[in-house]
C-alpha cells in the first residue's frame, strides 16, 4: 500500500513538473523561438564598418536598465558594469530630464543622479537613451553632455543612443560612443519582403551616418548580427528569475561574443 502511494506521489510530482515546464514554454515562447537556431536569408549588401570603439569602457555585458530615479541609482553597486537611463533634453533649462514615457516627466535632472553616482564612487558606464533628439536640440544637448562628462570624469563611459543616426554623428565626432536604435520589427515573424525592407532602411542610414553599434530587442539580434557582423549589438532582455527558459537564454547571451551589452531590469 505504501509503495503504491509513493508511486502516485512520484507520478503527481512528474505531472506538476511537466505542467510547469509547459507553462514556462508558453509564457516565454519568444525566448524559445530565439533559442532555436535559425538562419535568415543572407541578402547581399555592401560591406559597412562601424566606427572604432574609441576605448569605450565595458567590463561586463550585463547592464542595469532604467536607472531613472535616485532610488535606482542608490541601488547600483561597484559590481555593476553599466547602467541605462531614458533622457529628454529640456532646451528651456538646458538639462537632461530623466524619465521613460514622454508625457510623464519625473522632474528628475540627470545631474542629480550623477551627484549620487559620484558620491558612491561608481565606475559604471552610462547608456543614455536620447528619446527626444532632434535637429533643434542636438547641438545644445551635446554641449551640456560634454560639460557633464568633464565635471564627473566620464570620459569613455558615455553611450548615446538614438533612432536618428544622422543626429548621432555630432556625438561620435566628440568621442561619445553611439548606437543606432534600429526600427522595431521581429525578423522571426516578418515576411522575407518585410525583412528586406527593414534591412535596406538600416543599410542606407549606416552608409550615410556611421555609428559604433546597433541596438534593438533580443529577438532582433540574430538578424542584425547576420547582416552586420562587424557591429557590436546592444539588446534589451527579459529577466524572469523563476523561468528555466529565461535562464537558458541568459546562458546563451553570456556566451555570445556578438552581444556587447544586454540590459536587464
Amino acid at each position: 500500500m505504501k509503495t503504491k502511494i509513493q508511486k502516485n506521489k512520484y507520478k503527481l510530482l512528474l505531472l506538476v513538473i511537466v505542467m510547469l515546464v509547459f507553462v514556462d514554454l508558453v509564457l516565454h515562447k519568444g525566448l524559445v523561438r530565439f533559442l532555436i537556431p535559425k538562419t535568415f536569408i543572407n541578402y547581399p549588401i555592401e560591406n559597412i564598418d562601424p566606427i572604432n570603439r574609441n576605448g569605450f569602457l565595458n567590463t561586463n555585458k550585463n547592464w542595469v536598465k532604467a536607472v531613472n530615479t535616485p532610488e535606482r541609482m542608490e541601488s547600483i553597486t561597484s559590481e555593476n558594469a553599466g547602467i541605462e537611463l531614458d533622457i529628454y533634453y529640456d532646451t528651456l533649462k538646458n538639462i537632461f530630464d530623466v524619465h521613460h514615457d514622454p508625457d510623464k516627466s519625473l522632474e528628475q535632472n540627470f545631474e542629480d543622479l550623477l551627484i549620487i553616482y559620484k558620491r558612491k564612487n561608481l565606475q559604471a558606464s552610462i547608456w543614455m537613451d536620447f528619446k527626444n533628439a532632434d535637429e533643434a536640440n542636438v547641438t545644445r544637448a551635446l554641449e551640456t553632455l560634454k560639460q557633464l562628462r568633464e565635471k564627473y570624469n566620464l570620459q569613455n563611459k558615455i553611450l548615446v543612443e538614438s533612432s536618428y543616426p544622422n543626429l548621432l554623428k555630432l556625438f561620435s565626432d566628440n568621442l561619445f560612443y553611439t548606437s543606432y536604435y534600429t526600427p522595431y520589427f521581429n525578423p522571426y515573424l516578418a515576411t522575407e519582403k518585410e525583412n528586406k525592407i527593414y534591412l535596406d532602411t538600416i543599410t542606407a542610414l549606416l552608409k550615410k551616418y556611421p555609428v559604433h553599434a546597433l541596438s534593438g530587442y533580443y529577438f532582433q539580434m540574430p538578424f542584425l548580427h547576420q547582416q552586420f557582423p562587424d557591429f557590436p549589438i546592444l539588446i534589451w532582455s527579459p529577466n524572469d528569475k523563476w523561468s528555466v527558459v529565461n535562464r537558458l537564454y541568459k546562458t546563451r547571451i553570456n556566451r555570445d561574443s556578438n552581444v556587447f551589452i544586454s540590459l536587464y531590469n
